[in-house]
């Protein structure tokens, strides 16, 4: 299997996927509450618009709900 498909985000030199391995944790882990995406950019270092967008891509999936304003986990669907 290629490193990073198996959601472990490949060896330590290959990093692409760390930061989408990481929010799909931190989603998948999330209260009921949700958490924010203030949150979410300090847990995966990436900014505002990188982690909108993917929330965004995720919720077209149905793989992510917005609980409330600003609050985001997992629904239970398929990982990434």
């Amino acid at each position: 299997m290629p490193p990073g498909q198996d959601g472990s985000g490949g060896s330590p030199d290959d990093t692409r996927g760390a930061p989408e391995t990481i929010l799909w944790a931190t989603l998948s882990l999330a209260p009921p509450e949700g958490v924010t995406v203030p949150e979410l950019m300090d847990q995966t270092g990436m900014s505002r618009p990188w982690v909108y967008q993917r929330l965004q891509e995720l919720a077209r999936r149905g793989q992510v709900a917005q609980v409330s304003r600003g609050r985001w986990h997992a629904t239970g669907g398929d990982a990434q």
